[in-house]
């Protein structure tokens, strides 16, 4: 409790007394005076958490999610769209490793302080469920291109995929069976080769791009460099 007070006290002098003045704070100045902590501030004020998901199968609330707050403000839509597509790489491969697939997928951006908005939040449904990473990005794409507010620069990132069905319950396409037959093989021979040698093992050729972030934060461990 002593704690919690010290840190309102702290927070009121930087005049900080709401959750909208965390999230339009430098996240970089709260890192250096809070630590840690004043990163998961600012992330939580975005509504990111970067707490592995181990969801409940037993429950009606179940997600996969990932998000980071960037470094820099991303000006270039498509540094922010090589961004997305790695979160979608990260949240599929864990949905892939339970052997669940979803049908509702959810894009969060936020955009730097200088916006005069905050960003966007929306989701959308697909007809058949899926885990593979392309198909979650082509809609994270969708709603992107929709509702990115042109010209201002990101700040955050958010993607998380929900509705889930089981693996076995899934029924196949009899149209595209055998494509997605291939599919599931290939995807499955590139999660054990980076289940073996590491997430870098394979990468895809945006991620060596300006403004990835698939190589860094594969060199952290709980949001910490080894």
């Amino acid at each position: 409790m002593g704690n919690c007070l010290l840190m309102e006290r702290n927070l009121h002098r930087m005049g900080i007394r709401e959750v909208g003045h965390i999230a339009n704070y430098d996240p970089k100045v709260l890192e250096k005076r809070f630590g840690i902590m004043g990163v998961q501030l600012y992330n939580h004020s975005w509504g990111i958490d970067f707490s592995q998901v181990r969801p409940n199968y037993d429950t009606e609330h179940k997600s996969y999610g990932n998000g980071t707050t960037l470094l820099r403000d991303y000006s270039n839509p498509m540094e922010v769209k090589i961004v997305i597509r790695e979160l979608c790489d990260e949240i599929c491969r864990r949905a892939r490793t339970d052997g669940m697939q979803g049908r509702t997928i959810h894009l969060g951006v936020g955009y730097s302080k200088e916006a005069l908005t905050g960003g966007f939040s929306h989701s959308v449904t697909i007809e058949t469920p899926t885990y593979f990473e392309d198909e979650v990005y082509e809609a994270c794409l969708q709603l992107f291109n929709k509702y990115y507010q042109h010209g201002v620069s990101v700040r955050n990132a958010y993607v998380s995929l929900i509705n889930f069905s089981s693996d076995n319950e899934v029924q196949l396409d009899m149209f595209n069976y055998r494509a997605k037959e291939r599919k599931q093989s290939l995807t499955r021979a590139l999660d054990g080769i980076r289940d073996r040698f590491g997430t870098q093992a394979i990468l895809k050729a945006s991620s060596l791009a300006d403004g990835a972030i698939a190589i860094d934060r594969s060199r952290k461990i709980g949001g910490h460099y080894e």
